[in-house]
C-alpha cells in the first residue's frame, strides 16, 4: 500500500464513522509524518473547531509530537476541550515505507452528561414510601 492508497483508505473509514456515529463526533486524518501533525482531512469540524492543514491538538495546543507518540495508539482517552466539551478521543496509527498517517475520532459526550444530570434529577427520591 502507497500513501495515497493508505490516506484514501483512512479517510473513507473517517468520513463513514462521523456519518454513523452523527454530528457528535469528529474524525480526521493527520500527517504522522510531520512533529506538527497537520490535519489532511477531517469530518464534523466543529466539535474542536479545526480544519484542513490546522496543527491543533484536541486540547487545543499546537505542540510537536515525540517520537513516541508519533508511532503509538491511543485509545478511550479522556479530554477537555478549550470550550469546555468532554470528549472521548482515540488515535490509530498506519505506517508504510513512505507514510505515517493517523486517524483520529474525538467523540463529544457533553450533551450525555447534562442528559445525564437530569435524568438522575427525575429519578431521585427522599425516601421510599
Amino acid at each position: 500500500m502507497n500513501r495515497d492508497e493508505a490516506f484514501e483508505f483512512l479517510d473513507r473509514t473517517a468520513r463513514g464513522i462521523a456519518e454513523m456515529f452523527g454530528s457528535s463526533c469528529e474524525t480526521l486524518v493527520h500527517d504522522m509524518g510531520d512533529p506538527g501533525h497537520p490535519i489532511l482531512s477531517i469530518y464534523n469540524g466543529h466539535v474542536s473547531g479545526r480544519t484542513v492543514g490546522s496543527t491543533l491538538d484536541i486540547l487545543g495546543t499546537a505542540r510537536h509530537l515525540d517520537e513516541d507518540a508519533r508511532i503509538t495508539d491511543f485509545v478511550n482517552l479522556y479530554a477537555t476541550t478549550p470550550s469546555g466539551q468532554q470528549i472521548k478521543s482515540s488515535t490509530f496509527h498506519l505506517i508504510g515505507e513512505d507514510y505515517n498517517l493517523a486517524l483520529g475520532i474525538n467523540f463529544d459526550y457533553s450533551s450525555l452528561v447534562y442528559a445525564n444530570r437530569t435524568l438522575v434529577d427525575l429519578m431521585s427520591a427522599q425516601a421510599d414510601l
